[in-house]
C-alpha cells in the first residue's frame, strides 16, 4: 500500500491546485476529487444516495495506486461524511464504515485564507462559513486520531509550506 496523503479544507482552499502539484514533486500519482466529474454530467441536483456514488468512485481510484509508494488524494472520507451531515442531516452505513476504517498516513488541512473563488459547484462563499467547515474537518480528524497539519499561506509559499509539513511523513 502506498503511503496516502489526503488533502481536505473548505471550499476554495487550495486543494485541487496543491494535489497535482504535491504528487509532482513527490513523482507520484494522485486522485482528483470525483464529485467535481460526476456532479456534471448527472443533470440534476446531487441527491443522498449519490454521496455513495461519489465515494465509490473516490476510493476505487484510490485503490489503482496500490502498488505505488506514496499516493496523493484530493479529498477523502471525512468530506464525504461532513457533506452528507451537512446537507441532508444522515451518513450512510457505507460512508461511516469508509470514514472509520479508511487508512490515510497523512492529511493536510488547507486552511481558508485564499479568496473564495466562484464555481458552480461552491456554495460557501462567507469566510465564517468556511471556516465552520475547516474547524468541522479539524474536529473529525481529532476523533479519528489522524494525523494531520493545517497548510496556510499564499502562492508558492502556500505549496512550499504544504511540502515541508510532509517530509516528516516521508
Amino acid at each position: 500500500m502506498p503511503i496516502k496523503i489526503a488533502i481536505i479544507g473548505p471550499e476554495s482552499s487550495g486543494k485541487s491546485a496543491l494535489t497535482p502539484w504535491l504528487a509532482d514533486q513527490l513523482s507520484c500519482g494522485y486522485v482528483s476529487e470525483y464529485a467535481r466529474e460526476y456532479i456534471p454530467t448527472i443533470n440534476r441536483d446531487v441527491v443522498y444516495e449519490d454521496l455513495d456514488v461519489i465515494l465509490t468512485e473516490q476510493l476505487r481510484r484510490e485503490d489503482q495506486f496500490e502498488n505505488d509508494e506514496f499516493l496523493v488524494c484530493d479529498t477523502e472520507t471525512i468530506v464525504v461524511k461532513v457533506w452528507a451531515e451537512v446537507v441532508y442531516g444522515k451518513v450512510s452505513p457505507f460512508i461511516h464504515s469508509a470514514w472509520k476504517n479508511r487508512h490515510y498516513d497523512f492529511t493536510l488541512l488547507c486552511y481558508p485564507d485564499l479568496p473564495w473563488e466562484p464555481d458552480p459547484l461552491r456554495s460557501i462563499p462567507d469566510w465564517e462559513g468556511r471556516k465552520a467547515i475547516f474547524d468541522t474537518y479539524e474536529k473529525e480528524l481529532k476523533v479519528l486520531g489522524r494525523p494531520y497539519a493545517v497548510v496556510k499561506g499564499q502562492g508558492n509559499q502556500r505549496f512550499q509550506n504544504a511540502l515541508e509539513l510532509i517530509s516528516g511523513v516521508l
